[in-house]
């Protein structure tokens, strides 16, 4: 039954618009925890202002970050911002196609699950670079002098593990939702002929 309904969802996306109500609901909390989080950094905090939680190991650390991860992008930061906010929207709206994709039941949480963390991450820091043109960063491993990251990070953190396990142990879901074009003529095939 739920493999041919993510048949169907191929031919008839617009049946699992309901799965937004869904989705949307979700991710719109957790993006406002993440904008939330650094809204209290930026009116509590100045720019490299810490307040140590850990001393020596884990502290709050406002940074300003226009760059990507480990400061990529900082030899050609006109073209790295104009590249990421188009890559960005790409991702965001790929997103917005395979949450209309996945079949709103249960079966599919956890795919679900992973979509939107990855969701709620890509809109939480693309809302920053719009604001701002950076992304406000402000959890330091002091320790290990982790790269400094945010709430939005660490949904996208999450949501690749979980799509790690996906693929790993659940990667019927995937063939399912989103089957080859041979698969997909041969379901129809059958569809056919059981009417």
């Amino acid at each position: 039954m739920d493999t041919n309904t993510a048949a169907d969802s191929s031919k008839r996306p617009k049946k699992y618009i309901k799965s937004l109500l869904y989705y949307l609901p979700i991710a719109g909390i957790l993006i406002l925890i993440d904008q939330l989080s650094k809204f209290w950094i930026q009116t509590h905090l100045e720019e490299h202002e810490s307040i140590p939680i850990w001393p020596g190991v884990f502290e709050i650390y406002y940074l300003k970050n226009p760059f990507a991860s480990f400061s990529f992008g900082k030899s050609f930061p006109t073209v790295f911002y104009t590249v990421i906010i188009i890559f960005s929207i790409i991702f965001i709206l790929a997103l917005i196609y395979l949450m209309l994709r996945v079949p709103p039941v249960k079966r599919y949480r956890f795919f679900q699950t992973v979509l939107i963390l990855f969701f709620a991450g890509a809109v939480g820091n693309f809302i920053d670079r719009l604001r701002f043109r950076y992304v406000i960063d402000f959890f330091y491993f002091r320790l290990i002098d982790f790269p400094v990251f945010n709430v939005a990070d660490i949904f996208v953190v999450f949501g690749a593990i979980f799509a790690i396990i996906l693929f790993l142990f659940k990667g019927s879901q995937i063939e399912e939702c989103f089957p080859s074009k041979k698969k997909q003529k041969k379901q129809e095939e059958e569809e056919k002929d059981t009417k």
